[in-house]
């Protein structure tokens, strides 16, 4: 046997070929057995010839040996899609090598998993097609991360029109809640009227409740943070589940100890657990068990490196879960899009505004579910530190009164409807009131007048100059003048933080008589014992 020179660092030495050839033989093995991605060799009837350990490991497979031995047919075993497996089978004849082709597969578990394959076919100096040979790599985590970019591009265009269309019905909503408001106080009791006037505000106040989902889900409703402790909601909510659980459902709360505090809007947080609750009830018809929990959970940085939008650290986490019907792999990828639903009845807002709210708060939602056993809810909040105050009692509802007062009061607003509406009503509460349609209006009064201002109520967007814009102006002139922006949905214009510092008010729209009136005093006259009823 010959002999083969090669150059080496340290000089020139000689091998036979037979060395050449267990040496190239051995870099090869090498390779092919401690190789990141799958490696493969089947025949031209989908049977494997040859695996490597990669290749049995990304199939949750012990060995190569027990990959080959289990699978017969590649386009019945792996591919969950056997047209795929066609395509792939197309594209081979008419080019013998097919790169970067993408597909669902399923493990030995029954799972599926996204990989990415190259192959080409190996032929003989005659032609004949001898067998396929390729590559596979498991490419799970950036699907993973694709569907959730493509989740949440879509959940932001669906919030965007949302919003666009809760503003304007807002503004429409203002209006006819407050006029049927107003109606009813100047009509006897006996009146035959008061029932029609009533319908419409109820009416009214529906619609008015689908705008705020609506808003919640494109997270530009106006909340008021405060810091709260979990276990507090869910205790308050449990109080009600029973009514509206109904006797079937056996319904179990565990609080965890210590659950750090987080800083979220109450109202809102009873409203995820209300909605995930009665989602599950809806589940159960013929009754189960629903369980709910809390507690303290850490999410480090291997989580996030599959949920990006979250950053590691404490969250307080709610779960729900249920005994139901479960949901299918089809509806699970459309859960949280508003409108959908597998439901007879209902609006298909309820999980969409649990997204929603959940994902304001900087949060993130799990769901797990199996078809026949049940589903499961984790949604976890970002935990703030424990020195900060908690808010003794977040959760209680406002009070119904329509409080009066003597300041000078001026609105300005664009939409005379509302601007009406406004003036009608606090000039009935006791002030004296100025309006204007316009910033520019406004500056223009009271330079000509300069009469004193108490409060300004002003539309965040104005033609012209805008209300912030406005406010700073007369505050420049009037110091101790309070403000309360309005608006149907929350203005980029307006600071948060200006907000939850009391820096400034906002009075989200729509809203009745009664809840403007009280907002006003309460901006007026923050610490006021006794506000007289009207």
């Amino acid at each position: 046997m010959g002999e083969v020179q090669l150059s080496l660092e340290n000089g020139t030495g000689s091998f036979s070929t037979a060395e050449v050839l267990i040496n190239t033989e051995e870099m090869y093995r090498n390779f092919f057995e401690n190789s990141i991605d799958g490696m493969f060799r089947i025949t031209r009837f989908g049977r494997i010839m040859s695996a490597n350990p990669a290749m049995a490991r990304i199939f949750g497979y012990d060995s190569p040996k027990e990959f080959i031995h289990s699978i017969k047919n590649i386009g019945k075993q792996i591919y969950v899609d056997i047209e795929k497996y066609n395509a792939l089978k197309r594209l081979m004849r008419k080019q013998d090598a097919v790169h970067d082709f993408e597909f669902q597969a399923i493990d030995k578990a029954g799972g599926k998993i996204w990989v990415c394959q190259n192959v080409r076919a190996v032929r003989n100096e005659a032609g004949l097609l001898l067998y396929y040979e390729g590559t596979i790599r498991d490419i799970s985590p950036r699907k993973d991360l694709e569907d959730q970019l493509i989740q949440s591009q879509k959940m932001e265009a669906i919030g965007r029109l949302a919003g666009g269309i809760a503003h304007d019905f807002n503004n429409i909503l203002t209006t006819m809640m407050g006029n049927a408001e107003l109606a009813l106080y100047q009509l006897a009791p006996q009146n035959p009227v008061r029932k029609r006037i009533k319908i419409i505000r109820e009416t009214a106040e529906r619609a008015a409740q689908l705008t705020r989902q609506l808003l919640t889900i494109s997270r530009k409703q106006v909340i008021s943070p405060v810091v709260l402790n979990i276990n507090n909601a869910v205790d308050n909510v449990g109080k009600i589940l029973d009514r509206l659980l109904g006797e079937d459902v056996q319904c179990s709360i565990t609080l965890g100890e210590s659950v750090l505090p987080i800083r979220a809007d109450a109202c809102q947080i009873e409203q995820v657990i209300l909605n995930l609750a009665v989602n599950a009830r809806d589940a159960m018809p013929n009754g189960g068990k629903l369980n709910i929990s809390t507690s303290t959970v850490y999410l480090d940085q291997d989580y996030c490196k599959n949920h990006p939008e979250v950053v590691s650290g404490d969250y307080a986490m709610i779960s729900v879960s249920d005994t139901g019907t479960g949901i299918s792999d089809a509806s699970m990828e459309h859960i949280f899009e508003p409108f959908y639903t597998t439901k007879a009845a209902g609006n298909g807002l309820g999980l969409s505004i649990v997204y929603g709210v959940v994902k304001q708060c900087g949060g993130c939602i799990e769901a797990v579910s199996t078809v026949g056993i049940g589903s499961s809810f984790k949604v976890y909040f970002p935990c703030v530190a424990e020195t900060e105050k908690i808010k003794e009692n977040p959760f209680s509802p406002p009070e119904g009164f329509m409080p009066s007062g003597k300041e000078n009061i001026l609105i300005v607003e664009d939409e005379v409807f509302i601007r009406e509406l406004i003036s009608d009503v606090l000039y009935r509460c006791g002030y004296t009131v100025y309006s204007a349609a316009s910033a520019e209006e406004a500056l223009a009064g009271y330079d000509s007048g300069g009469s004193r201002i108490d409060l300004l109520i002003t539309d965040v967007i104005l033609p012209g100059m805008r209300g912030q814009e406005l406010a700073e102006e007369l505050k420049a002139r009037l110091p101790d003048m309070k403000v309360i922006f309005m608006s149907g949905y929350t203005d980029d214009r307006i600071r948060h933080s200006d907000i939850l510092e009391g820096r400034a008010h906002f009075l989200p729209k729509p809203f009745t008589p009664v809840i403007l009136a009280k907002k006003v005093r309460e901006v007026l006259v923050p610490n006021e014992a006794d506000i007289a009823n009207v």
